[in-house]
């Protein structure tokens, strides 16, 4: 956008008159032998006006258009931004208490494993039911490691729509490609 002004500027400056500083020096040489050289100098000012110029009032125009459709591009990019910002926002927020929750699920399936591993030995309960508990704890399980990734996501999907994703946001400096080391 500011690259877009200055063009309107630019445009504007060409309805400025111009003036130009002319600088002229010739020699000639004189056949009588008083006066060999003659060394003429002028100095002289010519100014422009650009009153009749038909292709000023067009640049102008055209100038004044792309100011105005990058400004509206700006603020389309700063109402994307924003929007964009507040759904992973929202996103990371109802993430983070899934998980919360999700934990909770884990660590009373895990509770309930326990206590069903007690009860079998004590003759109350079947091997099947055993596989249930541990069939329920995995699900839990795998449902907050998806929860987490869901929620991890979410945060980088943030970061990065607010310009602060970084290699400290994976936990240390980013792996770059080294040439020498060989792949295979």
């Amino acid at each position: 956008q500011s690259a877009a002004d200055f063009s309107v500027e630019s445009a504007r400056g060409a309805f400025f008159p111009t003036i130009d500083l002319v600088g002229k020096y010739t020699r000639t040489f004189d056949p009588a032998p008083a006066v060999k050289t003659v060394n003429n100098y002028a100095v002289m000012l010519r100014m422009r006006l650009p009153i009749f110029d038909a292709t000023l009032q067009p640049n102008l125009d055209r100038a004044r258009a792309d100011a105005l459709q990058k400004s509206y591009d700006r603020q389309d990019t700063m109402l994307s931004v924003t929007m964009g910002a507040r759904k992973y926002f929202d996103g990371y927020k109802s993430l983070k208490i899934q998980v919360a929750r999700l934990e909770a699920r884990v660590g009373e399936a895990s509770k309930a494993q326990s206590a069903m591993q007690e009860e079998m030995k004590a003759g109350l309960h079947t091997v099947l039911d055993l596989i249930q508990t541990q069939r329920n704890l995995i699900s839990a399980e795998q449902s907050l490691a998806d929860a987490r990734y869901m929620r991890d996501m979410s945060a980088f999907n943030l970061l990065a729509t607010m310009g602060d994703l970084d290699e400290s946001a994976f936990g240390g400096p980013a792996k770059t490609f080294d040439p020498s080391v060989k792949m295979f």
